[in-house]
């Protein structure tokens, strides 16, 4: 199956945010690149890349209570699961950026049903 424009788009901001952050993603980078210029895509959607961010920045968040096992107090269960709330809201946000693209550039919508 052929990479869909929106998500080439999606996987290029993670790449930048992995870079950034200092993982070793150059050639992934440079692949992701070439293909959205030989389709044509000259610029990528800011949008998504700072919802991308906000995605990372709560996984990150979530991170931290699984490295302790999830032993939580109280109140840090409560933030625990206001996280898992707020990333369900980002990616609701990432999937409308996400066709917004597909209807710019063609391909199908992608659609979740929870």
């Amino acid at each position: 199956m052929k990479l869909s424009i929106a998500d080439a788009v999606n996987r290029y901001t993670i790449l930048l945010l992995k870079k950034a952050n200092g993982l070793d993603v150059d050639e992934e980078l440079r692949t992701c690149r070439n293909y959205l210029q030989a389709n044509k895509v000259d610029h990528w959607d800011y949008e998504l890349a700072r919802i991308n961010g906000l995605m990372w920045d709560v996984e990150n968040k979530i991170s931290e209570f699984e490295e302790r096992d999830f032993d939580l107090l109280e109140s840090e269960f409560l933030s625990l699961a206001e996280y898992c709330i707020d990333l369900r809201k980002l990616n609701k946000k990432r999937i409308a950026a996400k066709n917004k693209i597909s209807e710019e550039h063609g391909g199908y919508l992608e659609q979740k049903n929870y």
